[in-house]
């Protein structure tokens, strides 16, 4: 599917014309396609915008504008594609500038698509010997490699005496989000979690508050995210803009 079919099938989700199988289809689309789920997040940002009268004015130009590209598709279909995207960007530009204004509504699984982002394991060279810290350079190179279940089998490998046992939990937690596995990534922050002296504990009450958010316990979620305002945590401000758009 290109970038205009993609544009057009959201839009006809959002006007209430798709239905039965294409309707179905298109919302599981959703639960797994991020890219999908983002680009639709904000589609809906867009018109929650323009419902305000203040930029009515600048919605109607749009709207000509895309008329015109309707009519002219044939003849200049490159040349008004471009021009479709130029005013695509200001539009977006407009909704940036006004969506800390408005009261808005979001459901759980929008929020968790535009806020989650793969955690990059950075992995490290391979050494000789099978010791706990060889395994877990491995499980690294495995989850850097999104081979997540060779990296979970690697990971319980590692004694829970050892002194890895904090980034084991933290990235079997990570290795279960990316299998979609909430449920056992919870349960593997949660021990991560007891450990606030370790190097990862921002990072894993970050992902724990998404963890929750993406199961609908919202009460959990906001209480991980709160935790994050209390410091001068890499995750701050997303934490403060994420507790603001769930009320």
């Amino acid at each position: 599917m290109n970038k205009e079919d993609h544009t057009i099938l959201i839009e006809r989700y959002l006007d209430g014309e798709l239905q039965g199988d294409d309707l179905i289809n298109f919302e599981l689309q959703l639960k797994t396609d991020k890219k999908l789920a983002q680009d639709c997040f904000l589609q809906k940002e867009i018109r929650a915008a323009f419902s305000n009268r203040d930029v009515y004015e600048l919605r109607n130009q749009i709207s000509e504008i895309t008329k015109e590209f309707k009519q002219e598709k044939q003849i200049a279909k490159r040349r008004k594609l471009v021009f479709l995207y130029a005013a695509c960007a200001i539009l977006i530009v407009a909704v940036i500038s006004t969506i800390c204004i408005f009261n808005k509504s979001y459901t759980n699984d929008e929020l968790y698509a535009v806020y989650f982002k793969p955690y990059d394991a950075g992995t490290i060279t391979r050494g000789a010997e099978e010791t706990p810290k060889d395994i877990y350079t491995q499980a690294l190179r495995a989850y850097d490699y999104k081979k997540y279940y060779e990296a979970l089998e690697l990971l319980k490998k590692i004694p829970d005496t050892s002194y890895f046992l904090v980034p084991k939990e933290y990235f079997t937690g990570l290795s279960y989000m990316e299998l979609h596995k909430f449920d056992e990534a919870i349960r593997h922050f949660e021990n991560a979690s007891s450990d606030k002296r370790n190097a990862f504990h921002d990072d894993v009450i970050w992902y724990l508050g998404l963890c929750y958010l993406k199961t609908n316990q919202t009460n959990l979620a906001i209480q991980q995210f709160k935790k994050l305002l209390k410091n001068d945590s890499f995750y701050k401000k997303s934490a403060s803009e994420i507790i603001e758009k769930m009320k």
